[in-house]
């Protein structure tokens, strides 16, 4: 299991290294292999082209695509359409074309980023790539995350059936289920109807052992009081928690959102959008003692908070139990706050 980030530069110049990551994958794709990909936007030719040379080297590959990479008219993206006529039309399911709304499965927005991979050439089986960024031209310039897992049956098992049903496109609300891989791996697939997996997250946590937990969100709206609420419980507990947030007045953070956290003494760091850049990861790190044992976990994903994440989307968020993993995931976020002391 690896992750991977990029960190945009002040000078507002773009930073490939998760597609430099991914094309590399595909270059990996092993003939006879079969590659499933879900994304939201796909604007980025370059990333299309790594598709379609893969597919030329015998590798089976198909998409799930959201409906809003289309230009007036319904006309597709480049991208899209490179995909089409390079792995064939059939090999593309674009969820509810053109349509005002609606995901694969939810009501929303597919916004899913992830592949599947069933074979490499170097031997690696059952890879599974989560990443919290779009393939467009402004999530260049974006902090984004990516993390690669190979060989967890389980888990790629899981995810490939998610693609499935995303593929065929029947309406459920209440689609919401958990899937376990190895190591600690989890996968939560939405939307859900009632309840919030995030809120649930932070409970488990006992704050009175003084718990970290840390915070990277690009959308974080009212429509979420309660997470944020939770998150004022558990500093309020004894838990030190921090919150990195991407700030788009007037819609995100919420102001509810901000009163209640401030209000809990969560430490606050707001990351406003400069020319295209600012924070695109989705990521929550808790390192303590979590359901009864001392812990250091990772959710990531496309997971935003926001009431469509949680009610109408397609949406994954996948939990990471990894040392290593962790380790990496704090460096990104120590890397983003001194970016955000670093804006003028």
């Amino acid at each position: 299991m690896q992750a991977f980030f990029n960190h945009p530069p002040p000078d507002g110049s773009a930073d490939t290294a998760l597609e430099d990551v991914l094309i590399d994958l595909l270059a990996q794709a092993a003939p006879g292999a079969e590659i499933r990909a879900a994304w939201y936007t796909f604007s980025r030719r370059r990333m299309a082209r790594a598709f379609v040379e893969a597919a030329e080297r015998g590798v089976d590959v198909r998409f799930v695509l959201g409906n809003t990479n289309v230009q007036a008219g319904c006309v597709d993206w480049d991208a899209v359409a490179d995909l089409k006529a390079g792995l064939g039309a059939d090999h593309v399911t674009v969820c509810r074309p053109c349509a005002d709304g609606g995901g694969c499965i939810g009501d929303g927005i597919n916004h899913n980023k992830f592949m599947t991979v069933s074979r490499l050439l170097d031997g690696s089986t059952d890879v599974v790539m989560q990443s919290s960024a779009n393939l467009t031209n402004p999530q260049l310039h974006q902090h984004n995350n990516l993390v690669v897992i190979r060989g967890d049956a389980a888990l790629h098992a899981a995810y490939r059936a998610y693609w499935e049903d995303l593929r065929r496109q029947r309406r459920d609300l209440d689609y919401y289920h958990i899937e376990d891989g190895a190591d600690g791996r989890r996968v939560y697939f939405y939307p859900r109807a009632s309840g919030d997996t995030v809120v649930s997250i932070i409970g488990n946590t006992d704050c009175a052992a003084g718990a970290r937990i840390r915070v990277a969100m690009a959308f974080f709206t009212n429509a979420r009081l309660e997470v944020a609420r939770a998150l004022a419980d558990a500093r309020r507990a004894g838990c030190r928690v921090t919150a990195l947030l991407r700030e788009e007045p007037p819609t995100y953070p919420g102001d509810d959102v901000l009163a209640t956290l401030r209000a809990g003494g969560v430490t606050v760091r707001l990351f406003p959008v400069v020319g295209e850049r600012s924070i695109h990861s989705k990521y929550l790190l808790i390192d303590g003692q979590y359901a009864g044992s001392q812990r250091r976990l990772v959710w990531t994903g496309s997971h935003n908070y926001t009431g469509p994440a949680l009610r109408g989307n397609d949406e994954t968020l996948l939990r990471l139990e990894d040392d290593a993993v962790f380790a990496a995931y704090e460096a990104d976020f120590a890397a983003i706050e001194a970016a955000i002391r670093a804006l003028p």
